[in-house]
């Protein structure tokens, strides 16, 4: 059930209030997304500007968000008090669906950016673009905020803990947190990804945290259109041995694990053409011998 792209909303005030008292024509939001933006070394503007973002096909929307200032560690606080357009919802074939279950869904995120050319937007990206206009600081682990329309989806009893049925999802809005994974450990013969959590259900109250990373991959929620992903592999470096290593070419940006006594690593990187072209991730993982002079390039220090 899963598509891909924004339409952004807000109706957003910094903080607790909106700054004005409920007059007799004030209606209650349909949700009030807020939480904390933690300090990190990641350096940002005076304000930060948060939005929240719908996806659905490849194709974006316009934004409309506040300033939010950037004053670490920050309370920021989100209504949303339109129902996701038509045109982020996807319907579903009422043939395979039930009395009672959801006949349409859309998919947001969060995100928390800078607004580097000042224009007050969310400046989206053509999908051969080699660099974003706006800078993507973060956006809560692993969040999804998903609107179901027509009904609810209950827990599936059989689901495995990293089967997104293994929680509940009713009707309207629901906040659910994907299965944290970690990499494989150093000098791993057949690297894969493993999942140390389950599927999670929030309140649609819940203090949610965003840590500013600006990792590079976030830009991706920038782009008119996203590529996949894809995963490669080569026997000869799963793991590579030794001098042999500096034959395995490691991205300078790659996340490396290494074990205890630097003889053994794990390099995670992913590759594309473009900010939203294709990605391709790898692991290469690769072993030393102890006694031996540390091969050159090691990724170990």
């Amino acid at each position: 059930m899963r598509n891909s792209l924004p339409l952004l909303f807000p109706c957003l005030a910094a903080f607790s209030g909106c700054g004005s008292a409920a007059g007799p024509s004030y209606e209650p939001p349909y949700l009030t997304l807020g939480g904390t933006i933690t300090s990190s070394s990641v350096s940002t503007p005076a304000t930060v500007r948060v939005a929240l973002v719908w996806r659905l096909g490849q194709s974006f929307r316009e934004a409309q968000e506040l300033d939010v200032r950037a004053e670490f560690p920050v309370k920021f606080r989100l209504d949303v008090r339109a129902l996701p357009p038509k045109e982020v919802i996807a319907s579903i074939d009422p043939s395979k669906t039930a009395p009672g279950r959801p006949t349409g869904y859309a998919f947001g995120t969060l995100v928390v950016y800078e607004d580097t050319n000042g224009n007050g937007k969310l400046d989206l990206v053509p999908v051969d673009a080699t660099a974003s206009t706006d800078r993507v600081l973060g956006a809560p682990e692993g969040l999804e905020v998903i609107y179901l329309e027509g009904g609810g989806i209950p827990k599936n009893p059989n689901a495995p803990p990293t089967d997104e049925d293994f929680v509940e999802h009713t009707a309207g809005f629901n906040l659910v947190v994907e299965p944290t994974r970690v990499d494989p450990e150093p000098g791993c013969t057949s690297c894969a990804p493993t999942f140390v959590s389950a599927w999670t259900r929030l309140p649609l109250d819940a203090d949610l945290s965003v840590a500013l990373t600006a990792d590079p991959q976030l830009s991706r929620a920038l782009c008119e259109q996203t590529g996949g992903e894809g995963a490669t592999a080569s026997s000869a470096c799963q793991p590579c041995l030794g001098d042999a290593c500096s034959r395995c070419s490691i991205a300078t940006d790659a996340r490396v694990t290494c074990n205890a006594d630097k003889t053994a690593f794990v390099a995670f990187s992913c590759t594309a053409n473009s900010v939203c072209a294709d990605h391709v991730c790898k692991y290469i993982s690769g072993r030393r011998i102890a006694t031996d002079p540390v091969p050159a390039a090691w990724p170990c220090p």
